[in-house]
């Protein structure tokens, strides 16, 4: 279920995540791969950022138990919303949103510092349904390179992920 893990085992070479970094995770849902960067890094701060009421049931379970993990209940298309996080080391999406590459670069601009890492779930399906996924993956990534960041590996992530491409950034 989680797509860190599916491009882990796909090959990823760029793992980033240290103990004691900020991380801000879009698309936090109920925080199964949350759980796992928990795990990662015991004294490090994940902002945890999911647009779903029902779903931050489930995540305010888990940061009960984990206090390295802040849940926020707000819409990424809103950084403002939760802009008392600061700078952040580590950017995580995972969000099923058509403009999920303008979410991305709003975010990355406002929090990530410079030379920062972030990972990038792009959901082909939730782009643009009628287009070939390699097509909106094309686009994305042109779209990111004109915003200005560096694209260092790109992974689909069939056959756990149908028509998910996982890129990793650097600003």
């Amino acid at each position: 279920r989680s797509k860190l893990c599916a491009a882990l085992h796909k090959g990823l070479r760029n793992f980033v995540f240290e103990d004691g970094q900020k991380v801000l995770y879009l698309g936090a849902s109920t925080g199964t791969t949350i759980s796992h960067i928990s795990d990662l890094m015991p004294k490090g701060e994940i902002y945890a950022v999911e647009i779903s009421a029902v779903m931050m049931k489930e995540l305010v379970k888990l940061a009960d138990v984990r206090e390295n993990i802040v849940p926020i209940l707000a819409d990424a298309r809103r950084p403002r919303e939760y802009a008392e996080i600061g700078t952040i080391d580590v950017l995580y999406q995972d969000v099923a949103q058509p403009d999920q590459a303008e979410i991305f670069v709003k975010n990355a601009e406002m929090f990530l510092k410079n030379g920062g890492y972030a990972y990038f779930c792009v959901k082909s399906q939730s782009v643009d349904v009628l287009k070939e996924p390699k097509k909106v993956f094309d686009e994305v990534v042109a779209y990111l390179k004109r915003a200005g960041f560096c694209i260092e590996e790109r992974l689909t992530l069939e056959p756990y992920d149908k028509a998910h491409e996982f890129l990793v950034i650097r600003k």
